[in-house]
């Protein structure tokens, strides 16, 4: 059996993967991993990701974050359909989430869904984006990106070093790497549109969550008073999420089209150089 070494991160799944992060400062945000493992030697192999999916979370704080089951079988179905037309290993081989205003080492929380993940893929992996988290020592904003996996710690219980909680924090080395791939391109940026969307979803389940509560606790009748109160709540969180979300990742696209403009006129000039020497 080989040894897990190393992670490469395409530039375009680590672009889908941050402006993910920054989406909110208030809670974590989560998304899964597709990817497929490469043989270095007889005995090590890295992993290589090649897409990023936003999933609707069941579960989200300031502190920690999770998923429903038929999500992640949603995922799987994904990477068998990728797997097909590409040619290219695709499976569910990691989950990313963010730390807003805290440090990037995993929580013990994290530590145990990570291990429960790797029991069934013992190749799979976590990576935690810290943002909105200040340097304290120059008060300056700064960004920070792990990989980790997990094991059951059986060391010294007294080395506060190497555990937390009854799991061990292993560091798995991140690279990232250009895409080769235009087809890779292409699905990281149907990731990021995806997001918003994602989002609403979860927004509109709330929604209609709160509303079945309220008729329960008034014998199925909807009070008008709570239909005035959570329609409110409804409409400030789509404002938010135009203003906060939306309208930010615009320009972001934009300036991301502007730079790849600029470039391709860089490598005209740069192939027109070419062909007049020759």
């Amino acid at each position: 059996m080989s040894t897990l070494v190393g992670v490469n991160l395409s530039s375009e799944v680590f672009y889908s993967c941050l402006q993910t992060a920054l989406t909110t400062e208030r809670e974590e945000i989560m998304g899964l991993l597709l990817g497929g493992k490469v043989r270095t030697s007889s005995n090590e192999h890295i992993i290589t990701i090649h897409k990023y999916v936003s999933v609707q979370r069941s579960d989200k704080r300031g502190d920690r974050v999770e998923i429903p089951a038929e999500q992640l079988s949603k995922c799987v179905t994904l990477a068998e359909r990728l797997t097909k037309e590409t040619n290219i290993e695709h499976r569910v081989i990691g989950w990313i989430h963010s730390h807003p205003h805290i440090t990037v080492f995993p929580s013990h929380v994290d530590l145990r869904t990570q291990n429960d993940y790797q029991m069934m893929d013992p190749d799979f992996i976590g990576i935690i984006f810290s943002v909105f988290n200040n340097d304290p020592s120059t008060n300056i904003g700064r960004i920070q990106v792990t990989c980790f996996q997990s094991r059951q710690n059986f060391s010294d219980p007294n080395d506060i070093y190497s555990q937390s909680g009854d799991h061990e924090h292993i560091q798995i080395p991140l690279g990232i790497v250009s895409s080769d791939f235009s087809y890779f391109n292409r699905n990281s940026a149907d990731s990021i549109l995806q997001l918003p969307k994602t989002i609403l979803n979860e927004h509109k389940n709330a929604f209609s969550l709160f509303i079945e509560r309220s008729k329960l606790n008034n014998s199925n009748q909807l009070h008008p008073m709570d239909t005035i109160f959570y329609s409110s709540v409804y409409q400030k969180k789509l404002s938010c999420l135009m203003e906060y979300l939306c309208l930010p990742l615009v320009q972001s696209l934009q300036d991301r089209l502007d730079y790849l403009d600029d470039l391709l006129e860089q490598k005209k000039k740069e192939l027109a150089s070419l062909q007049k020497k020759k």
